[in-house]
């Protein structure tokens, strides 16, 4: 067999080769976008440490990192480094800012590494009495004033100059904290 020959045989070889692999990387691209999951891609979030901007049903955007992910909340730190707890139902959308988990990667199915619950954060943190902002779904206003006390699907927020706030935990959009 002349080199010629051989060359175009080899090339031949390494394009359908090439072709091969082309199909089985959409097919495992593909495979992966139909096993993600929202929680699987903000887990994946938090553990790249990406900057994000989370919308949510209410319109509001933060941009900052996600901290924890939880079974019905999103923690994260905002650009001015305050603490977001944001209610999972009420996310509206996550749009990722530079070079971070892309839309061919998206990460599979995956477990809530913690079973932390909004309310069970929101008890521990009003230990402190913390300084907070909550909004309320289909409110334009938001809650704000000292986190006084957390039931088991109720927060209370102490307004100044006296008044107080009895809001039903799932009425809750999210929760700003403002002196963390």
């Amino acid at each position: 067999m002349d080199d010629d020959r051989l060359d175009a045989l080899l090339a031949d070889a390494i394009a359908a080769e090439q072709a091969r692999e082309r199909v089985d990387e959409r097919f495992l691209r593909r495979a992966s976008e139909e096993e993600a999951t929202f929680v699987g891609l903000l887990v994946a979030l938090a553990e790249e440490g990406s900057t994000v901007a989370v919308r949510t049903a209410m319109g509001r955007l933060h941009r900052g990192r996600i901290d924890a992910v939880g079974r019905d909340v999103v923690v994260m730190r905002d650009a001015e480094g305050r603490r977001v707890l944001l209610a999972t139902p009420a996310i509206a959308s996550v749009r990722t800012e530079g070079a971070s988990v892309r839309d061919a990667d998206l990460p599979p199915a995956r477990d809530v590494p913690r079973p932390l619950s909004f309310v069970a954060l929101a008890a521990v943190l009003a230990e402190a009495r913390p300084e907070v902002r909550v909004a309320i779904v289909g409110e334009d206003v938001l809650v704000g004033g000292t986190l006084r006390s957390v039931g088991r699907d109720l927060i209370t927020v102490r307004r100044p100059p006296g008044s107080t706030d009895h809001v039903p935990v799932a009425a809750i959009v999210e929760m700003v904290l403002l002196d963390d």
